[in-house]
């Protein structure tokens, strides 16, 4: 899958503006994209999608190459305020991602 793909799949999570929000999925409610291959740059985006999206509960990203930059695209999601996301678990083990003291 890799970055691009990551892409592709959060422009159907979340869409990237108001034209594509009729294109958007609105029922898939468990993700697994675990062992694809996605960055960090992959991560931002689906981090940019899940933040719209009102459908997806549980997201594993298990053993993808995330690293902080990644991780941290993530948890932004999950704590902005205008996020609409309704995901209750997030796998995020075995991703490269380092414990910053």
């Amino acid at each position: 899958l890799f970055d691009e793909g990551a892409k592709a799949l959060a422009e159907k999570l979340g869409g990237n503006g108001a034209e594509s929000s009729r294109n958007v999925n609105t029922t898939l409610e468990h993700v697994d994209l675990s062992r694809c291959c996605i960055g960090p740059v992959g991560a931002e985006h689906l981090a940019k999608a899940l933040c719209a999206n009102i459908s997806v509960k549980t997201l594993d990203l298990s053993q993808n190459f995330l690293s902080n930059k990644g991780a941290n695209a993530l948890a932004e999601m999950l704590g902005a305020e205008s996020s609409r996301t309704t995901l209750e678990h997030v796998d995020l083990s075995n991703c490269s991602i380092e414990y910053v003291g």
